[in-house]
């Protein structure tokens, strides 16, 4: 009995976390018009205009975390290229880039946000048009 009132107990703690893979995210308009990966606890959008690159960090829910007392950089290609960001406004990391990123650019983000672990997300080319499954993964 006190078993089955410890495990229903833990059960109600918290509710399950829902995850999207790649193909869902490419296959829905992302919030700023970048491409968005999941990473841990966190999505990360990447938007990159020209030689100007923004990082928008929100939770699963959608709701924006503070950029605040955080780091962000991004790792360019195979070079080992590494450009720092800065916190910007809200839930964003803010940088500028040598050139444009062209369309095939593997870019890595790490985005450690204040009193959280570092988490990386890795965003390049979107997948053919016919991955347009919605894959929900609970962890």
């Amino acid at each position: 009995m006190l078993l089955a009132i410890g495990a229903l107990a833990c059960a109600l703690q918290g509710a399950p976390v829902w995850a999207h893979s790649d193909d869902y995210f490419d296959s829905h308009p992302s919030a700023h018009g970048g491409q968005t990966r999941m990473a841990g606890p966190i999505h990360i959008e990447l938007v990159a205009q020209g030689t100007q690159v923004t990082l928008y960090i929100t939770d699963h829910a959608g709701k924006a975390r503070p950029s605040a007392g955080g780091k962000a950089a991004l790792r360019l290609g195979d070079a080992e290229a590494r450009i720092e960001l800065a916190p910007g406004p809200d839930n964003t990391f803010t940088g500028t880039l040598a050139a444009p990123l062209a369309a095939e650019t593997i870019v890595v983000a790490f985005v450690q946000l204040a009193g959280a672990e570092t988490q990386t997300a890795r965003f390049g080319k979107a997948p053919a048009a016919n991955a347009r499954e919605h894959h929900h993964e609970q962890h």
